[in-house]
């Protein structure tokens, strides 16, 4: 069976590295530094434990090779979330959105499939809120450009499932 897999981004991994390793470096020498007051070993604290997380992020995104997001001529399967697979049958249209710099793409989804989908109804609401839909996939650490991805699923959409094989083996050489 013919799919497009999209792994983490080892180029992005190594980028989250790279701009928290100085803000640790830093962190520590607040801490360390002779003469230091209360609030500069505060600030070192804080900025070892905050920017410690990116590192430990970035290197579990560095080290994680399992595919993220799974697309075939059945459908949409997301690792991040916690739905299952995404029938075509259910995805009426798919857009691109940003919050800070973070890639999304929204599915707009049939009722049907939307009511069998847990969520919070403050998330909701704040997804609303950002122009989101109920079902998103993050692109945030995924290499694929989400405007490209967005119009192609637009496309695929319209396909019956022959033509969306099709589709997806020419896509699968040219990627995203």
């Amino acid at each position: 069976m013919a799919s497009l897999r999209f792994y983490t981004s080892i180029k992005k991994a190594l980028k989250l590295i790279g701009l928290s390793i100085p803000f640790v470096v830093m962190g520590i020498w607040f801490v360390t530094l002779p003469g230091s007051t209360e609030m500069d070993r505060f600030m070192g604290w804080a900025g070892i434990l905050f920017f410690g997380l990116g590192v430990g992020i970035g290197t579990k995104q560095l080290f994680d090779r399992k595919v993220q997001i799974i697309i075939d001529e059945n459908g949409i399967w997301d690792r991040s979330l916690k739905s299952g697979k995404i029938e075509w049958k259910y995805i009426h249209a798919a857009y691109p959105f940003d919050i800070n710099g973070s890639k999304f793409i929204s599915l707009v989804l049939d009722k049907e499939f939307e009511s069998t989908i847990f969520q919070y109804k403050w998330a909701t609401k704040l997804s609303h809120n950002q122009g989101a839909q109920k079902v998103n996939l993050n692109l945030a650490h995924v290499k694929a450009d989400e405007k490209k991805l967005a119009a192609w699923i637009n496309v695929a959409l319209k396909k019956d499932i022959d033509e969306r094989r099709a589709l997806i083996k020419i896509k699968a050489k040219e990627r995203f």
